[in-house]
């Protein structure tokens, strides 16, 4: 239960986009609180309206000059306060069997070391050791910063990837072994040069 709340804190504190809309909507609470005048909390309330509509259209509502595109399944939001981009995963278009789908996820990230070295810049990304050795492994990747922030496996990635079907499946999973094993997660910062 506590290794989920840290996932879901983690997922979002590591986003731009959610971290300003939140923000500024505790902000006007705030002042809401310590002014009683309703016109800041109508107003909270207000400004949270066009990043609801941002988050649940994402990644096709990031604005143009926040979004980096990475591959198909990955891509990222600059940060308007450090300029580091926070790398993110979407879902893919069209419906995919499992199969396939891992499949998909598994070409997207062996694509992705090449998708940053042609766009080098400062990085963040919430990953597992697999990813990290990989990051390790090139030359170009300099590692700045490694902070362990949860356990977990890959059930909840899972479903998201295939809009919870994985819950209904009855068939055997070529995820299985990955989505049952424990895995350490980590806030991972890093430059491409």
């Amino acid at each position: 239960m506590i290794q989920n709340i840290k996932r879901y804190w983690y997922a979002i504190i590591i986003n731009p986009l959610e971290v300003t809309m939140l923000t500024g909507f505790f902000a006007l609470l705030i002042i809401f609180f310590l002014t009683y005048d309703s016109f800041w909390y109508i107003l909270a309330f207000i400004y949270a309206i066009p990043f609801a509509i941002l988050e649940k259209t994402l990644p096709k509502g990031i604005p143009k000059t926040s979004a980096v595109p990475l591959t198909s399944l990955f891509y990222g939001i600059r940060s308007p306060f450090s300029g580091r981009v926070t790398i993110l995963q979407k879902r893919p278009d069209g419906n995919y069997d499992c199969h396939d789908l891992i499949r998909l996820i598994l070409a997207q990230q062996s694509l992705l070391p090449a998708a940053l070295i042609k766009k080098p810049g400062k990085y963040r990304a919430i990953t597992h050791e697999t990813i990290i050795l990989r990051l390790q492994s090139m030359p170009e990747a300099q590692i700045e910063n490694i902070k362990p922030i949860y356990q977990g496996n890959m059930s909840a990635n899972l479903n998201y990837m295939t809009k919870k079907k994985c819950r209904r499946c009855q068939q055997p999973c070529p995820a299985a072994i990955g989505r049952r094993t424990e895995r350490q997660f980590f806030d991972v910062k890093f430059s491409i040069k």
